[in-house]
Formats: C-alpha cells, sequence, structure tokens
C-alpha cells in the first residue's frame, strides 16, 4: 500500500517537499487509511500533515465520528481543525441537495483552513472504486472526454492518493495495521445513485461480467485523462489560431468562421466549448446541445442569434461568430465587426454593412500624378502606414485617431462634436487597426494615414449602395 501510493503520488507530482498538507479525515476506512498512509510517508516525501474534520450534522453517529477523529489525531500528534455545521440548513437556503450543499461546506472549508494553516495541498480519499462509480455514473447521464476521464489526481491544490488502489486493497491494508475506522451508515442506503451503482451495479459487474470491472474502468479513465490532456493542448493551439480572445474580460470572444472548413468538427465543438466556457468562468451547466447549437448557427444567415447560459450570446456575423455577454439592449442588437484578412486585401474585399451598404478594400500602387478622391465614401489610407489588421466595427470606448499630425482625438468625442445622435452614434462605422480609427465612415479619415511624399501604396476603401 505504502509503495503503490508514494509510486503514483510521484507520478502525478502530488507534493513538493516541504509542503503542508491537509488531509480530509472523515473518520470512515478510506480517509483512516489516507491519514495513515501520508503519516508514513512524510519522511520519504518530506512533507506534513495536519487533519481537517466537517461535521455535517446529519446523522446521529456524527458527533461519535468527530470525537473518534479527535481522537485519533490525538493519539498521533496530528492537529486537526474541526467544522460543525448544518448542512441540511445549508442545503434549503441555497435551493441546493444535500449531497451538493456537503460538498459545497467540505470544499470551502479545507479552502479557509489550508489559507489559515498555509497549508500546499489538500489530500481527499477517493479511491479507485470510486472513480469507477463516477465514469459509470457519467456514462449513464451521458458525457464528453472530460466525465469518461473521471476523477482528476490532481486539480489546483487538491491531490487523491487512493485513486491506484482499492476498497479492497484500503480494507486490507486497515486490517494489517490494526486500525478501527467508523462506518457511516448511509452509505448502505440505495436511495443515492451512486450508491446504487456501488452496491448494486458494480458488484453484477464483477460477478457476471468481468472480475476485476472496476479496476478495469478505473485505469480506462486514466487512459482518457492523459488523452484528455492532449486534446486540451491542441484546443488551446486551435483557439490561438481561429479565435480573438483580446477583449473576453469585457465579455466578448471572436470565431472565425474559416475553422468549419479548416479543422475537424471533432476538435471545432470543444473550441466552441472553450469560448463559452471562457466567457461563463465555469464548464456547469455547459453540455452537447449548447455547442451543437452554435455549430447550427454558423450555417445561418447573418444576424442569426441563439442564446447559451450564463447569458451569453452567439450572434452569426460576416465572417465570424461573436460570443457576447454582460451586454444589454441596443448596444448588444446593434454592435457589429468583422475582421479584415490582410492577406486578402492585396485581391480586394468586399463586405456587406449592416445598413445595406458594401465596404470595398483594395491595395493598389501609389500614383503621383493621380488626383486623390474627395468623394465623402471613397478614401485613400497609406497602406504602409497601417500597423495591425483592420476591422470594421461599430465604436468602442477607446477609440481614438489623429485630427492633425500629432494631437489625437476621441472618437466619442468628436460624434458629440459634430452633433451625430446617440442613437446613430452606435450605428456608426469605423475602419480601425486596433483602438485607432483610420475611417469613419461618411465622415472622415485620420491624419496619421493621409498620403504624403513617402506614400508607395495605398488602401482604397468605397462604400457604395444602400
Amino acid at each position: 500500500m505504502i509503495k503503490a501510493v508514494s509510486a503514483y503520488m510521484q507520478k502525478f507530482h502530488m507534493t513538493n517537499p516541504g509542503d503542508k498538507v491537509l488531509v480530509g479525515l472523515s473518520g470512515g476506512a478510506d480517509s483512516v487509511c489516507l491519514f495513515y498512509v501520508l503519516l508514513a510517508l512524510q519522511g520519504e516525501l518530506g512533507i506534513s500533515i495536519e487533519a481537517v474534520h466537517i461535521n455535517h450534522m446529519l446523522r446521529e453517529s456524527a458527533l461519535r465520528d468527530e470525537e473518534f477523529v479527535r481522537r485519533l489525531c490525538e493519539r498521533e500528534q496530528v492537529p486537526v481543525h474541526v467544522l460543525r455545521t448544518d448542512v441540511a440548513a445549508v442545503a434549503r437556503e441555497n435551493g441546493m441537495t444535500t449531497e451538493e450543499a456537503g460538498r459545497k461546506v467540505r470544499y470551502d472549508f479545507f479552502a479557509e483552513t489550508a489559507q489559515k494553516t498555509e497549508a500546499e495541498k489538500i489530500a481527499v480519499a477517493h479511491h479507485m472504486d470510486d472513480q469507477a462509480e463516477t465514469i459509470l455514473f457519467h456514462l449513464c447521464r451521458g458525457t464528453g472526454v472530460d466525465g469518461l476521464s473521471g476523477i482528476s489526481p490532481v486539480r489546483d491544490n487538491i491531490i487523491r492518493p487512493l485513486l491506484s488502489v482499492s476498497r479492497a486493497d484500503i480494507e486490507s491494508y486497515l486490517s494489517e495495521i490494526k486500525s478501527e475506522y467508523m462506518t457511516d451508515e448511509t452509505n448502505a442506503q440505495t436511495a443515492y445513485s451512486r450508491n446504487r451503482i456501488r452496491h448494486n451495479v458494480l458488484p453484477m459487474l464483477e460477478k457476471e461480467v468481468c472480475e476485476g470491472a472496476a479496476g478495469h474502468i478505473a485505469r480506462t479513465g486514466q487512459i482518457v485523462l492523459e488523452a484528455r490532456d492532449y486534446l486540451q493542448e491542441q484546443v488551446r493551439k486551435t483557439v490561438a489560431g481561429y479565435a480573438d480572445r483580446s477583449q473576453s474580460e469585457q465579455g466578448c470572444v471572436r470565431l472565425f468562421d474559416k475553422i468549419f472548413e479548416e479543422v475537424h468538427p471533432y476538435l471545432t465543438g470543444e473550441v466552441i466549448r472553450f469560448c463559452i466556457t471562457d466567457l461563463a468562468g465555469s464548464k456547469k451547466d455547459i453540455s452537447a446541445v449548447h455547442v451543437e447549437a452554435v455549430q447550427k448557427l454558423a450555417g445561418l444567415q447573418v444576424g442569426s442569434v441563439c442564446n447559451l447560459p450564463y447569458g451569453i450570446e452567439v450572434k452569426k456575423s460576416y465572417r465570424e461568430l461573436i460570443f457576447s455577454c454582460g451586454k444589454q439592449g441596443d448596444d448588444r442588437e446593434e454592435s457589429f465587426c468583422v475582421n479584415v484578412n490582410p492577406a486578402e486585401l492585396a485581391k480586394g474585399v468586399q463586405l456587406p454593412l449592416p445598413d445595406g451598404k458594401r465596404i470595398a478594400f483594395r491595395v493598389m500602387d501609389f500614383d503621383r500624378n493621380a488626383d486623390i478622391p474627395t468623394k465623402t465614401y471613397t478614401k485613400w489610407l497609406d497602406y504602409d502606414k497601417i500597423e495591425e489588421p483592420l476591422t470594421v466595427r461599430t465604436p468602442m470606448e477607446n477609440d481614438f485617431f489623429y485630427f492633425n499630425h500629432k494631437n489625437k482625438k476621441y472618437v466619442k468625442d468628436y460624434m458629440v462634436n459634430e452633433k451625430i445622435p446617440a442613437d446613430e452614434r452606435r450605428k456608426s462605422i469605423l475602419v480601425a487597426s486596433g483602438s485607432h480609427m483610420l475611417y469613419f465612415v461618411g465622415k472622415r479619415i485620420s491624419n496619421y494615414v493621409k498620403t504624403d511624399e513617402n506614400t508607395k501604396r495605398i488602401l482604397e476603401i468605397t462604400v457604395t449602395g444602400g
């Protein structure tokens, strides 16, 4: 047992020498085993341990378990931190199930105690059978790679050293060291789905289908976990190439349409899931149906919208999907943004605008003998002065332009000075490079990009129709 757990901990780099580890100690067989194993490994791993116990006040035997934990820690001279809380009341007050409330109370107290004691890690006693139960539970409900990978050996500062050993191994070890432990009578009840899997499904699989089924399922979870880690790396790389997250903190992520032509559909789906969770800040309640809704949206007409959990809206634009949240009313409905691919400018680009007009771009050599256009809707810009990819969009808070060779002006101030009505300001169209307004459609260009004696190439912008 000691060797197996030590090897597993080192495989997943669970601790570093000098770490203080808080052990979740309920008094049951699993946590008592974890307690003694980590106690035995203190010297080898260079760690110290303290215990944490939560009395959920749900059972008559809860006080018995608390007293057992206190005596155990006193005997082994391990500091223990105890919390008593009415989990049933927490569940009622927060509209949670008792299981959800218990988990929240436990992990909140773990985090609070870790901060107070300056502990680096928190060890909990999930084992191989728990892993198999979790994977089966997820599989029955419908799941993806995350669910099939089961319980992670390491998540943030939470470690699970016993995932490589079975419940039978744990009971054998406790018998070998002649250790007592407490039995939670609710574990034998089959009111909970997980308990039914534990007491009915897994024993049937072991007896009727394959001996060692729980171990095989858990090991499959480990293989899927490694595959998931690889997939997440590929998702991050794909996101970097096909999405713009520069405004994610402001509640906007843009996914370029070309991903649906150039990337495998499965990986595209995972990128969509990433974009959603990036804005939501959570994976909870984000399911396959939401990913499929966004995939269908990509094939609909411009302006189509789908709504997702966490108040996220996805809008079909001209060459991208715009994921947004935290916007209100007209601002959300009137926002518009299309990125212009620099590689396409040389052969000419034409885009539709929300008001029915069309905007066209083309790059040309500068003919010094030609007359520079003075029309409102045809402008020449010095192409070599444009440093970033172009965006055609509605105005944003920090947009600016140069109104002479060295002085900047904010676009919002310009619109006020020009007496542009507020409802029209939101609908105005800019050609911008980052926050630098190069051309306010129908109004003016930034002085910075005007042609001069050094101009070699021009970007011609023409707006027609409407």
